[in-house]
């Protein structure tokens, strides 16, 4: 598994190819060659909200998710210490 930064995304995708990649995935789902599921949320009971997305495209042989939490840190994490 690969895990990238949103800094890293910034550093290494110029917006104009961003936005030729999205469109060509707009188009890729319409065709029904890739899939996306819309953001997820799961409400814990520290208050924090952990948001799972997931996306696959069969052209470039590419599966994503991320799963970011509303409070920026790691529900599963155990304390130090």
């Amino acid at each position: 598994m690969l895990i990238i930064t949103e800094e890293q995304v910034r550093e290494r995708l110029p917006m104009r190819e961003a936005i030729r990649l999205m469109r060509e995935t707009f188009a890729a789902l319409r065709a029904g060659t890739a899939r996306n599921q819309p953001r997820r949320r799961m409400f814990l009971s520290t208050g924090s909200v952990l948001h799972s997305m997931g996306m696959w495209y069969t052209v470039l042989l590419v599966v994503c998710a991320s799963a970011p939490t509303s409070s920026g840190t790691f529900p599963c994490a155990k304390p130090s210490g």
